[in-house]
């Protein structure tokens, strides 16, 4: 049976490389597409939408999904298919809301935003030195 011709690299959306390169073709053997559903529970159709066509997933429950079963990196999920990160969208509430604060004085509001902003970037790095490092 001849090997399924796969789109030249180019053409992919990010999300496509991300899923095809960064996870189908890391593995020892390659898997193909039916693999890659059985792992994640999520049909071959709606995979070879993602690998084929426009076509990304939408909802953070299913990259989530896609992040437990694959080890990729949640953040870069996103990132491919052009979700924002709810962990991002708390840090940027929490900053509009202090620098929104009209009963704090400039001074103090601008300190509390740059010490939140740090915590943020704090934050980002602990996690990202949490990351599991996955050899698949």
């Amino acid at each position: 049976m001849p090997r399924p011709r796969w789109k030249p690299a180019e053409e992919l959306t990010p999300f496509a490389r991300l899923l095809r390169e960064g996870y189908m073709w890391k593995r020892t053997p390659n898997i193909n597409l039916s693999e890659l559903a059985d792992i994640t529970g999520i049909s071959k159709q709606t995979i070879w939408r993602w690998l084929n066509t426009d076509s990304v997933p939408r909802q953070r429950s299913t990259l989530l999904r896609l992040h437990e079963t694959t080890g990729i990196p949640l953040q870069d999920l996103y990132a491919a298919a052009n979700v924002s990160d709810p962990e991002e969208d708390a840090w940027e509430s929490i900053e509009r809301c202090i620098a929104g604060e009209d009963r704090l004085p400039a001074d103090k509001r601008e300190k509390a935003v740059a010490y939140i902003h740090e915590l943020r970037m704090e934050y980002r790095l602990d996690t990202m030195q949490d990351e599991p490092v996955t050899d698949q």
